[in-house]
């Protein structure tokens, strides 16, 4: 498990609906308790924010179009002893979006223990 020193994970998400709705949604998916922008899972804590590098057209760009979605979440694990069950949360916040037709991205160390290694499910 050496890659899972770093458990931090930024996750883009790029969808148009608002973001007390994308809140809501995210809350469903990963059966998490909603604070304001933050969903407090039993894994993580999940914050979703506004991505401040927001473009309408360099987000389509198929190789780093993921930098530019309208949103990103911070998620952070609640105890770093449960270093996997962390990381398949992730993953099925992940496919729960992907399953809405939502693009979402993972960027982290550990990457490739994710669904599609944390990329595009086209």
């Amino acid at each position: 498990m050496e890659n899972l020193e770093n458990l931090y994970c930024k996750l883009f998400i790029g969808t148009d609906i608002d973001r007390e709705s994308l809140v809501q949604l995210i809350s469903k998916i990963s059966s998490g308790v909603i604070i304001k922008y933050m969903i407090s899972t039993r894994a993580s804590e999940i914050e979703v924010r506004k991505n401040p590098g927001f473009d309408s057209e360099n987000r389509l760009d198929k190789i780093d179009g993921f930098l530019y979605f309208r949103y990103y979440c911070d998620i952070e694990p609640k105890n770093e002893n449960d270093k996997m069950d962390y990381v398949t949360s992730i993953g099925v916040l992940l496919r729960g979006l992907w399953d809405l037709n939502i693009r979402a991205v993972a960027a982290c160390d550990f990457e490739e223990l994710l669904p599609n290694s944390g990329g595009y499910k086209y």
